[in-house]
């Protein structure tokens, strides 16, 4: 009788160490304020700083505190969590918005609705794809997904300017994203 019991707990013994072997290994939603401000830092763009008292964090239904109505485009996409900030040189100003997604598959997802939203077209189908910039007059956005990671960089620039502003921020944040997931696994 002993010995059947021991078999039975065999399974669950064995599937439960596997689970805490590869768990670490699976990428998952960055989850707390501090994952999220290590991909958007003080100085994450040499010559460029947070605003006082601008770095906002929320979670869940909180995103109507950074999103003005439409915030429930964001939690039906997978976004747990977000982090805005506000970034100046001079007179300049960019807004970057990190959220942490429920998986990879929902940031990658979000980030084709957003290029069908700006453009009208289907996203490519490259699996390497993943980031692009909308430039309209007025202002320029630049969107990434990096893993459970989805990465919003607004300039209030138009053209080549507000292009050029918005994809040095998000080259610098989206390598900072893909270092915290390399680091996790």
């Amino acid at each position: 009788m002993m010995i059947m019991q021991r078999k039975g707990l065999a399974s669950p013994v064995v599937a439960l160490a596997a689970m805490l072997i590869l768990l670490p290994l699976r990428p998952t939603a960055a989850s707390s304020r501090d994952d999220l401000l290590r991909i958007a830092p003080d100085g994450a763009v040499s010559g460029w700083s947070v605003v006082p008292d601008s770095t906002a964090y929320v979670r869940g239904n909180g995103l109507t505190e950074i999103y003005n109505g439409g915030y429930e485009a964001y939690t039906r996409a997978g976004v747990v969590d977000a982090l805005r900030r506000l970034y100046m040189q001079g007179d300049e100003y960019m807004e970057v918005t990190v959220h942490g997604m429920k998986s990879p598959g929902s940031a990658k997802d979000f980030l084709a609705d957003r290029y069908k939203m700006e453009t009208g077209k289907n996203a490519p189908g490259r699996a390497d794809w993943d980031r692009f910039t909308a430039a309209r007059p007025g202002g320029t956005t630049a969107y990434a997904a990096a893993g459970p990671v989805f990465i919003t960089v607004v300039s209030y620039s138009g053209g080549d300017k507000g292009k050029t502003q918005t994809e040095i921020f998000l080259l610098a944040l989206d390598a900072k994203a893909k270092q915290l997931l390399k680091k996790a696994k």
